[in-house]
């Protein structure tokens, strides 16, 4: 099973990130390389990661609901259908 773990220490202004997901392991290494702000802090032998990074980086956001008319669903549709080709 995979497993991601997101840390923040009242009083500090980063969190730690603990991951075997691959996705979040591909995410946080492009940001390390492009940002010093992003530390890996760890590598384990189980093949998960530690990283660091800046509280300010991490939300939680719900995804946006959008309400549509049909007419509105069928236009976003094409244009789908339309970028696709």
């Amino acid at each position: 099973m995979a497993e991601t773990v997101f840390e923040h220490l009242d009083g500090k202004n980063t969190f730690t990130i603990s991951t075997d997901e691959r996705h979040w392991k591909t995410v946080l290494a492009k940001l390390a390389e492009r940002n010093a702000e992003t530390q890996l802090v760890a590598q384990n032998g189980d093949g998960s990661v530690m990283y660091r990074v800046p509280a300010s980086w991490v939300r939680v956001r719900p995804p946006a609901k959008r309400t549509l008319t049909e007419e509105q669903r069928a236009a976003f549709t094409e244009r789908m259908k339309q970028a696709r080709s």
